[in-house]
């Protein structure tokens, strides 16, 4: 009884603590609806409707000028953003079919059954059919993660190969691009790749298994890997596809580990990357200050000129102009407290960028 007593205790001062902290962290928009409830009340009680009748036209001009301004700079914002994506779109586009070749050049070793040591692939799709990569590296990229029961028992009786072949099923099941095609044909696909996915593949380092274990590993793990049982015309594809992605580099090399090695370098050091930082431009959200600033635009269009118009027209009592005045003012309240710090996000340079 007394520990059930100390647990309900305790999640009542965490959820005690978790209000206060949502206040502090959220301060300007507390203080600005605190304003609000403020001077409603205090118009309310000290402010004649004479002067309330005065105050509301002189209102109207001042939330139409804010508001133009407003409307007039985030036209512009939006306009500025569609022309950067604009600018970035065919590089954007070209590191998109890359990627797609980096897949059709792995796809191969991916799909034999014969280049794995026996029943690996058989076993990887069935007993482990469930199990992603990110399962089994979570423990290590993300603090405080446990491994669950499935990627623990594939762990215990881990081998170099059923880990290289979890690290390939990344680029083949999940939040990508399914259509095969893709790699057997010679013109551009119009698919692309969700942001997200190539985060995590980033994140979790996703191909460096290629440059690991047909490089620094090779001579512990070369007996698990069959080259020779990947069939000409594949191996013919695989190449095919390395040229189309970069024809300097792969240009005299043979089919072998030495060209995976190279590509998964290539992939991890340049291709992910650079097309991870397109995408977010290209797919990316509203800037948090466009995004603030269109919030704002919208409170401030029904409390600064909608509300006193219809006052001004007879429509709405002369009353409504406290919760208007109180909205024109709690607004500019809130746009005094986070001016700086959305200039600063503004001008900051992310290091994704």
């Amino acid at each position: 009884m007394n520990n059930r007593y100390i647990k309900e205790r305790k999640t009542r001062s965490q959820n005690i603590l978790s209000f206060f902290k949502g206040i502090i962290i959220h301060w300007p928009t507390s203080l600005s609806v605190l304003t609000f409830f403020s001077l409603a009340c205090i118009i309310k009680s000290r402010v004649p409707d004479a002067i309330l009748s005065q105050v509301n036209n002189t209102a109207i001009s001042a939330a139409s000028i804010l508001t133009a301004v407003l409307i007039t700079f985030l036209v512009a914002r939006v306009i500025q953003i569609r022309q950067e994506r604009i600018a970035v779109w065919n590089e954007y586009h070209v590191l998109t079919q890359r990627m797609h070749h980096f897949r059709g050049a792995v796809y191969p070793l991916f799909t034999s059954y014969n280049f794995w040591p026996n029943d690996l692939k058989y076993d990887m799709e069935h007993t482990y059919k469930d199990l992603t990569y990110y399962d089994v590296k979570k423990s290590i990229f993300v603090h405080g993660t446990d491994l669950s029961d499935l990627a623990q028992k594939f762990v215990n009786e881990e081998g170099g190969a059923k880990s290289l072949y979890l690290q390939l099923r990344t680029f083949f099941k999940g939040d990508v691009p399914h259509d095969i095609s893709m790699f057997k044909g010679e013109f551009d696909s119009h698919l692309y790749y969700n942001t997200d996915e190539l985060e995590r593949w980033i994140m979790f380092d996703c191909g460096n298994g290629l440059y690991y274990y047909f490089n620094h590993k090779y001579t512990v793990y070369q007996n698990d890997f069959h080259f020779n049982n990947i069939s000409s015309r594949d191996q013919q594809s695989v190449i095919d596809h390395c040229m189309r992605i970069d024809p300097e580099r792969y240009r005299n090399m043979a089919f072998g580990h030495s060209l995976y090695d190279s590509l998964g370098q290539q992939f991890s050091s340049q291709l992910l990357p650079d097309l991870y930082k397109l995408s977010r431009i290209v797919n990316g959200k509203l800037p948090h200050s466009v995004s603030l600033l269109a919030i704002l635009l919208t409170l401030l269009i029904p409390f600064g000129i909608i509300i006193p118009f219809f006052i001004s027209l007879g429509l709405l009592p002369v009353g409504f102009a406290v919760v208007s005045l109180s909205g024109i003012l709690s607004l500019l309240v809130f746009i005094m407290l986070t001016f700086y710090k959305m200039l600063s996000k503004e001008i900051k340079i992310d290091q994704n960028e």
